[in-house]
């Protein structure tokens, strides 16, 4: 397994007043770089061509509008080839849907780490996305909720960072292939915790929507130590 990385992972996630693409998209990364996070929440779905796209809906022209001319509202991402999903456009022809390969390297270009959420994804596409990670000398984070705990065990296989977004304990076995979780130390088992920023009630912070009280204030005091310090 892909060991914890030499920093700690302060993710950056959605604030609860924008949409998915807020950090999804294009200039997702330089978003985040601006809160003092080191890492973001990056939804991905799988295109027709086995892409992981940096989408958090399957079916993006339903819930986020995302349209080409010749292109059904419904149809889903993973019937469509990259070509086509390269040509979807919302926000008046303004936003594209971005490919987790193009947010690797523009990550890296602002010091920043996507941690791939898993909507939708295949064998091959977690392959192909491993190897332009890999090229572009970055760590491939992904993480999931229990219900995307195949996705995690064959991340772990490749030698992804893998990331359990806990619904609760985590079942002892699962250490063997989760390189973090998310939740108390209790809820993780021994497994290392990460902080992932913007959910939960509305006592916001410099990343967005806020956490509990409690998370709150050990992350800030976690981002400003790194900050001091220059860690990256």
């Amino acid at each position: 397994m892909a060991g914890v990385l030499p920093f700690p992972l302060l993710i950056a996630h959605k604030p609860e007043w924008r949409t998915y693409r807020f950090y999804n998209g294009a200039d997702g990364p330089a978003r985040v770089a601006r809160t003092g996070a080191n890492a973001w929440d990056n939804d991905t779905c799988v295109d027709g061509d086995d892409v992981q796209q940096s989408n958090h809906w399957p079916v993006p022209g339903v819930h986020e509008g995302f349209r080409a001319g010749d292109v059904a509202r419904h149809a889903r991402l993973d019937r469509l080839r990259s070509v086509v999903v390269a040509r979807l456009r919302t926000d008046r022809g303004r936003t594209r849907i971005p490919t987790c390969a193009e947010q690797l390297i523009e990550g890296k270009k602002h010091g920043v780490t996507p941690c791939f959420e898993i909507k939708t994804w295949t064998e091959a596409g977690l392959r192909r996305l491993k190897a332009d990670a890999d090229a572009a000398g970055v760590p491939l984070v992904i993480m999931g909720q229990p219900g995307r705990v195949d996705a995690l065990r064959f991340g772990h296989e490749i030698g992804c960072v893998t990331i359990l977004l806990t619904r609760g304990v985590v079942p002892a076995d699962w250490g063997d292939f989760l390189t973090y979780a998310k939740g108390s130390a209790a809820a993780c088992r021994g497994i290392p915790a990460v902080a992932r920023l913007g959910t939960g009630p509305r006592n916001a912070t410099a990343f967005g929507a806020g956490c509990n009280a409690a998370n709150v204030r050990s992350v800030r005091r976690a981002v400003e130590r790194e900050q001091r310090e220059g860690v990256r």
